[in-house]
């Protein structure tokens, strides 16, 4: 990577209204609007009597690493550059930035007219300067951060699309965008497998070999480690946020503030784990050649014979089960009750499943290094070449496939065609995979 950097300055017009706050009588800076220039994303302006102007921007295009920002009353570049942490961002992700700007006077109302600026690395350009446009906003006391703040900073808004993939031998995640770009790498427990994502962007990683969960934020932050059954592998997430975790001889379920709720008996051996659409927790008994259908409250609702060594499990709109069974190369479908429907075969070694928006089914073959898709009625559509050892799968909102390659440490990407849009390096043994929503 070249470490250059180039300016951009946001174009912004806010249209300035004050509203009298009844509670404390603060005043309010309501309709704002950011006119960002041909290539840029901009939004949500707002200002504080310190000078801190706080605006969601991103760029498209290409993929960037923010190292510094500026806000100057002039068009000249500016002297000095406030550095930030390196922070990647790929093409249409927005990041939050709160700028530190030269007000004339730190009392409500004040206007400034001026310039935003923004440093960055890419992999081609070097010591580029561009100016997009200019800023105009006025002081309030609701201006998004403190009007006590004096230092610049940055925060990255984890994204939909955003692929997070646990990393078997390296007790890490890495976060991808959805154009394959690298987010970041964040520490988690031993021996991580299973990751699931919940309706607040933050991820769930099950740690195999620490008989753990950890929580981590959008952003990659530790929020909390938790204890669970011993050797944790699937994981999934309710309707309500709770989370399931299937590892030793049961299930253990937690609020979505990581604490114990309750942990269920199901058959031998717990691999995998999955929600249907009422919410009902489907959990594939590897060494019992089975699958156990609890209630919400974890109730037991039946068990149900499949195939050898059941080890993934997925749920379609229409409420049908579908399991992967490693040691009979095929995938069975269920019913909502149970009942079977079908067997279906697909390559050796099957591992992982996934379903897309269309309800065609996608089944890891980790013997033959690749992938097969299914119709929703178990017809064979084809079978598609991807990396070493592959394991987990994952479908995003455009129909994508995405692929962990245990043995390559790295991701394959798909188009919902079985065409190969990339391959992307993440860490070492990369197994369990999931995609923000």
């Amino acid at each position: 990577m070249t470490y250059g950097w180039a300016i951009l300055i946001i174009a912004v017009a806010l249209a300035i209204l004050y509203q009298l706050g009844i509670f404390g009588g603060s005043s309010a800076l309501v309709g704002t609007s950011c006119l960002a220039a041909t290539g840029y994303l901009c939004s949500a302006p707002q200002m504080n009597t310190a000078g801190n102007l706080i605006v969601s921007f991103g760029q498209v295009g290409q993929t960037i690493t923010l190292t510094g920002i500026a806000c100057t009353n002039t068009i000249s570049a500016p002297v000095s550059i406030q550095s930030v942490a390196q922070t990647p961002l790929a093409t249409g992700q927005k990041i939050s930035i709160v700028f530190g700007c030269p007000l004339s006077s730190n009392t409500i109302g004040t206007a400034f007219k001026g310039y935003l600026w923004v440093q960055y690395n890419t992999q081609t350009q070097n010591g580029n300067i561009g100016e997009v446009g200019s800023v105009t906003a006025v002081a309030s006391t609701a201006g998004g951060v403190s009007a006590t703040t004096t230092s610049t900073s940055t925060t990255i808004i984890m994204g939909t699309g955003n692929v997070w993939v646990a990393n078997g031998g390296g007790a890490s995640v890495t976060a991808l965008s959805s154009s394959g770009s690298l987010i970041g790498t964040y520490a988690v427990g031993s021996s991580p497998i299973g990751v699931a994502t919940d309706s607040g962007g933050n991820v769930w990683v099950t740690n195999n070999g620490g008989a753990s969960v950890t929580k981590l934020s959008s952003s990659g932050s530790l929020i909390g480690t938790y204890t669970v059954g011993s050797g944790p592998i699937g994981v999934a997430i309710d309707g309500s946020g709770n989370v399931w975790v299937a590892g030793g001889a049961s299930v253990t379920k937690l609020s979505s503030s990581g604490s114990l709720i309750g942990t269920y008996a199901v058959g031998s051996s717990p691999w995998a784990v999955a929600i249907d659409s009422s919410g009902n927790v489907w959990v594939t008994n590897y060494g019992g050649n089975s699958v156990t259908k609890l209630s919400s409250s974890g109730s037991l609702i039946g068990t149900y014979t499949v195939g050898s060594s059941p080890i993934g499990v997925a749920t379609d709109s229409g409420g049908n089960v579908w399991i992967v069974n490693q040691g009979g190369n095929s995938v069975t479908k269920l019913s909502s009750s149970g009942s079977l429907i079908g067997t279906y075969a697909v390559g050796n070694n099957a591992y992982g499943v996934a379903i897309d928006g269309s309800g065609n089914v996608w089944v890891i073959n980790n013997g033959d290094n690749s992938v097969t898709k299914l119709s929703s009625s178990g017809s064979l559509i084809g079978t598609y070449a991807v990396g070493s050892g592959p394991r987990g799968v994952a479908i995003d909102s455009s129909g994508n496939v995405w692929v962990t390659n245990f043995g390559g440490a790295s991701v394959t990407k798909l188009s919902s065609s079985g065409s190969l849009i990339g391959t992307y390096a993440v860490g070492t043994q990369p197994v369990g995979i999931a995609i923000v929503p």
